[in-house]
């Protein structure tokens, strides 16, 4: 007569149906990957409970937790998976706990050597610590603008061990765990700032259990101070340029900048009457901006930037001891990437009477 066993998910060595288990929405996650196919998820919505997420004790908490499964009513089948909710109030930092059975949808049966047939159990359980903070940690340094902004939901910090069973929860190194999560916190903080991590709370950080990193830490608003120079033709005669730009990105979608730019004209270039005259415009620009991930040659780290498209300026000639361009004149422009640091400008100069029109076209280098 054939048996009917009941075999852990951990003991088998064809492929497994994972438990799809929803974290919900989330700005930042980083995945350890741990033994017997088996994983750690933290997420958070802030960048400030994220960079704190280290600051924990795995042990405590694996305690607490099985001693109130041992309290639980509820008796979860050997072929059913489940996940556990344990949420904090760090307030009173009593824990609630809930429990949801996922039934299987059918049975799965393994027959080994024996003509032995065994029901498998093909989900993964979930743990889950949740810490609902009132406020921020203290000792992080965070823009205040942003707080107020930020829904109560949000200050949450979770975190959700996807296991083969709850008893291996208790296999887990807990300072591997904190170890890891120190590790992956470490290497975004050496690539982005202060001001880039806790001045923008929605950043998007995620860490995939191979220990790949993708950030993006341009989302939020930054004001960028960009130096140009450019060489081009004017009415058939070659005309410099140098410029300096100050661009506000807002959200990294679209810049909006301020900048001035000063023309050279030489005169009399083969003479002993040599003189080197300019003519200097204030201008306004708008750039929009598309986001791309870039990765970097080791693959241990990805970002994402806002990276420039082009641009379109105006500009007003505020200033002039060439008598190259008339009183009153203005500049339109348009700015398009060549390659990195190279761009192409046509340009338009006229005055106010539209009595003249000087077309002209630049190489520009920033």
């Amino acid at each position: 007569m054939k048996k009917l066993l009941f075999i852990t998910l951990a003991l088998l060595c064809h492929k497994i149906i994972a438990q799809e288990f929803q974290m919900g929405k989330y700005n930042q996650k980083l995945e350890i990957e741990l033994e017997k196919q088996q994983k750690l998820i933290v997420t958070s919505n802030v960048t400030p409970l994220i960079m704190h997420a280290s600051h924990i004790s795995f042990d405590s908490l694996k305690t607490q937790f099985e001693t109130m499964k041992k309290l639980l009513p509820e008796k979860i089948s050997p072929l059913n998976s489940a996940t556990y909710l344990l949420n904090y109030d760090l307030k009173s930092k009593k824990p609630l706990i809930s429990v949801i059975q996922h039934k299987s949808k059918g049975n799965t049966y393994l027959l080994d050597q024996e003509d032995d047939l065994s029901a498998v159990r093909t989900g993964q359980d979930s743990v889950i610590f949740s810490f609902r903070y009132n406020e921020l940690p203290k000792e992080i340094f965070f823009i205040q603008k942003y707080k107020s902004k930020l829904p109560d939901e949000w200050l949450t910090l979770s975190y959700c061990f996807v296991l083969n069973t709850t008893d291996n929860l208790a296999e887990v190194d807990s300072d591997f765990l904190v170890n890891q999560i120190k590790n992956k916190i470490d290497k975004i903080s050496s690539k982005v700032n202060d001001a880039g991590l806790y001045g923008n709370p929605e950043m998007k950080i995620e860490s995939r259990a191979d220990q790949h990193l993708e950030w993006d830490y341009k989302t939020q608003d930054f004001l960028a101070l960009t130096g140009r120079a450019s060489g081009g033709w004017i009415r058939e005669k070659f005309v410099p340029e140098i410029g300096l730009n100050a661009e506000l990105i807002l959200k990294g979608k679209f810049g909006i900048g301020v900048g001035v730019n000063q023309f050279f004209h030489f005169q009399n270039p083969q003479s002993e009457n040599f003189k080197v005259r300019s003519s200097t415009f204030i201008n306004l620009s708008f750039s929009p901006r598309k986001f791309v991930k870039d990765d970097n040659s080791g693959m241990t780290f990805s970002k994402v930037t806002s990276e420039f498209m082009g641009s379109f300026s105006v500009g007003y000639m505020i200033r002039d001891n060439s008598g190259f361009f008339p009183k009153n004149t203005w500049r339109v422009s348009g700015t398009f990437p060549v390659m990195k640091h190279l761009y192409v400008e046509p340009e338009i100069f006229f005055n106010d009477a539209f009595k003249r029109i000087y077309p002209g076209i630049r190489i520009k280098i920033m």
